[in-house]
């Protein structure tokens, strides 16, 4: 347990979820950073009475980047995370978790989005707790035959609202519609091969984003709204959610899931700050930026 002090100490956990940090060190007030040991997935601060600043640094595990079922590369993610007591005593950060395996199977199956407002894409998206993928397919409808996890996987299909900005920069992808599909088995079909027509059932709804403390002169905030599924895997909800997100029907919901968001504010010169939110149901979501570093 980082930290120490007398008089009455708050105690600051932090809970690792996917892998497990390669590497942890914990800064308390204007200390220097010391090492920490991850117990039941878990670090624990103890920060002294009137000190209120601290900050934890890990290392994630390297994650392989795929092409085509080939490895090209891969990636490592270090993270500062810097708070005070204000901000909470319990945060949750991700490692993203390493796939067992990248074996995949074809699979077959067509989905309809015309009868969804503004629906313009589709995307299949499939996992079973090693591995996932999603894919997008241009126009409201679409016949795919697409390589994705083999095994008893979780499948949606989804209907999108893409808008392109100027030269297709700044192009924001929004769920419109998803249906929910368990124990599919790849290489195999999605709903025996038949059609899958989104209706009204399959329709997201709104919830509202609210922002506090927007630096002065920044840009107008936005939000990336994921949903994660409780198996392993997730979906996209919007790259660019400004004052609400997309919430997943309820019959395409299950135990276990929840929803991550990450919102950004920008200055003219490139600074920014970032406000990080998680809920295990839909519902209005608040964030509060930190101030910018000067």
């Amino acid at each position: 347990m980082g930290g120490g002090g007398g008089g009455n100490p708050t105690t600051v956990t932090f809970t690792f979820k996917g892998a497990a940090p390669t590497a942890v060190a914990a800064q308390i007030g204007s200390g220097s950073f010391k090492a920490e040991t991850v117990s039941s997935g878990a670090v624990s601060l103890s920060i002294p009475d009137g000190t209120t600043k601290f900050a934890v640094a890990y290392v994630c595990p390297s994650v392989a980047v795929m092409a085509g079922g080939t490895q090209v590369g891969q990636n490592t993610n270090e993270t500062i995370v810097e708070a005070s007591t204000a901000d909470g005593t319990s945060f949750t950060v991700t490692c993203y978790t390493i796939p067992a395996s990248t074996e995949s199977g074809t699979l077959t199956g067509s989905v309809d989005a015309s009868a969804i407002s503004g629906a313009n894409y589709t995307a299949v998206v499939a996992a079973n707790g090693s591995f996932g993928n999603e894919t997008f397919g241009s126009g409201a409808t679409s016949n795919f035959s697409l390589s994705m996890p083999a095994g008893t996987d979780r499948v949606g299909l989804a209907g999108y609202v893409y808008t392109s900005g100027p030269f297709g920069a700044n192009s924001v992808w929004t769920l419109a519609a998803l249906r929910n599909f368990d124990g599919v088995t790849v290489p195999g079909a999605v709903n025996g091969g038949s059609t899958v027509a989104l209706g009204a059932a399959d329709a997201v709804t709104q919830e509202s984003i609210t922002y506090k403390n927007v630096p002065q002169d920044y840009h107008a905030p936005t939000t990336l709204a994921e949903y994660i599924w409780s198996g392993g895997g997730g979906l996209q909800l919007s790259n660019g959610a400004t004052s609400q997100y997309p919430a997943v029907p309820a019959a395409a919901a299950k135990s276990g899931d929840s929803y991550l968001f990450s919102a950004a504010a920008h200055s003219g010169t490139g600074s920014g700050v970032v406000a990080i939110s998680t809920l295990s149901a839909a519902g209005p979501v608040t964030f509060s930026f930190p101030p910018p570093w000067t």
